[in-house]
């Protein structure tokens, strides 16, 4: 079964559960066609398999007018001005809406055409947003059936009306939580809501070795661990400011902060101020090869998440489930669909979000209390397995059989 997936960036160091996506389904046999608008850094350890990368060229090049003309010439006329009228529809001529349609349409076009060989059976993007609306002028274009999986960050940043009509357009929407799956299917209001899907993006537990269990000696610093991109919902700024505690209370700890993003300059002005440059390191984005090692040697990974101010917030973030099936105590808050994979006090700890207070007295308590970190790691490892990736590759498989044989 052929199916081209429709990206926004490929790939990407925050998305690298896209790249393991398409790399499973590829070995379970299905030829992804990936087709992306940016090209994104080379990830050491990105595993590859056969299929074909295509980047979208400039918008107004002669290569684009180009596949539209054929296009047009080699399919069906109404197929190709009803696409159009769909991009540009609630528009005013000349506005940057208008021009953003036409991009859309544009874009949606010179993938048709260089699907025209690959006999594709089924689209499918990832994010709610551009890529799903790109997939739904091709699904015009070409009578193909699309799905689309919706995330957390365009789940709650997307307008009410807008995100209605895209779970309508689709022929089945995936979602990585059953938070995110209860939702819109609320937002549906009871019509059509068995369209929604829940399939975890899951681990692949072979790739993450579990460390032996190190008791925190008062003799060493405890090793912090946190990863995620440097944006206000991750909440890293709560992190800091815990830590500044702990270090006027004496603690000695080191603490490693993977990630980029807008919020680098105020983490790093937090970081000077205090004087926490001995102890607190902002590394950028890296790879899953390059993070590893710090996985093995934390003693505590915490992720502090919040819900942003336009109301975007995480769903399950795979580096929880990245530290869980390491053995790593976590310190994390109880938002959105965290508690599908942490319990309190049984496989992590959970604490309010924007509590700088509650993530002193967790790491305080993880390190009074180490045969409690030791039970939380144990039963962690055992709920970790339910999130295995080989079967959510499974469930994804099945789903598409289903819709493209129903559609034929």
């Amino acid at each position: 079964m052929n199916i081209a997936y429709i990206l926004d960036q490929y790939p990407s160091y925050s998305e690298t559960f896209i790249s393991n996506e398409i790399f499973a389904l590829r070995k379970q046999g299905l030829n992804i066609t990936v087709l992306a608008f940016k090209k994104g850094p080379q990830l050491n350890g990105l595993e590859e398999s056969a299929g074909k990368t295509v980047y979208v060229k400039h918008l107004f090049s002669l290569f684009k007018f180009r596949a539209s003309f054929f296009f047009l010439l080699s399919h069906s006329w109404h197929r190709y001005f009803r696409a159009f009228n769909v991009a540009i529809a609630g528009t005013k001529f000349l506005t940057p809406a208008f021009f953003k349609g036409l991009t859309r349409f544009f874009a949606a076009v010179e993938f048709s055409y260089e699907l025209r060989n690959a006999q594709c059976l089924w689209l499918h993007a990832h994010f709610i947003s551009l890529p799903a609306s790109i997939a739904h002028l091709m699904s015009i274009l070409s009578g193909l059936g699309f799905s689309c999986t919706a995330h957390a960050n365009d789940i709650y940043t997307t307008s009410g009306t807008e995100l209605l009509d895209k779970l309508n357009q689709a022929s089945f929407v995936i979602t990585c939580t059953k938070y995110n799956q209860v939702y819109l299917q609320q937002v549906l209001n009871g019509q059509q809501s068995g369209k929604i899907r829940h399939i975890y993006h899951g681990i692949d537990l072979d790739k993450w070795p579990v460390k032996a269990f190190k008791y925190i000696s008062p003799k060493r610093p405890i090793q912090i661990l946190t990863v995620g991109r440097l944006v206000e919902k991750k909440g890293t700024i709560y992190l800091l400011q815990a830590l500044n505690t702990l270090k006027l209370k004496g603690k000695a700890f080191k603490c490693d902060i993977f990630g980029d993003g807008p919020y680098y300059d105020r983490l790093n002005d937090f970081i000077i101020a205090n004087h926490l440059e001995a102890s607190v390191f902002l590394h950028g984005a890296t790879d899953q090869p390059t993070l590893q090692p710090f996985y093995q040697q934390a003693d505590i990974f915490i992720l502090p998440a919040i819900v942003a101010a336009n109301g975007d917030m995480d769903g399950l973030p795979n580096v929880l489930l990245e530290a869980m099936a390491t053995g790593i105590p976590i310190i994390t808050t109880k938002i959105s669909a965290i508690s599908e994979l942490i319990t309190h006090n049984v496989t992590g700890i959970l604490i309010a979000q924007k509590n700088a207070n509650g993530i002193v007295s967790a790491v305080e308590q993880l390190v009074d209390d180490q045969t409690y970190a030791l039970s939380l790691v144990k039963n962690g490892l055992e709920k970790i397995k339910a999130f295995d990736s080989q079967q959510s590759t499974i469930q994804l498989k099945q789903l598409f059989k289903h819709h493209y044989a129903t559609k034929i």
